[in-house]
């Protein structure tokens, strides 16, 4: 994709930027510690296929396929 070259698309593209950096941010230490759990409690190691079936479902859904 072509990046913006007018005013308001470029400052559109830094809001963006910015807000998701925040998230990053400020979900870190969450996400940080789901990964230790999963990581360690065999209960939850399941845990790392459900962003990756997330992901999934979201890609099915913008492409506006039916779900398998």
């Amino acid at each position: 994709p072509k990046l913006p070259t007018d005013p308001a698309g470029r400052a559109a593209l830094v809001t963006g930027g910015l807000l998701l950096a925040a998230a990053a941010w400020a979900y870190y230490p969450t996400v940080a510690g789901l990964a230790d759990t999963w990581d360690r409690d065999p209960n939850y190691s399941h845990g790392w296929l459900v962003p990756i079936l997330a992901a999934g479902l979201v890609w099915f859904r913008l492409k506006g396929e039916p779900l398998p």
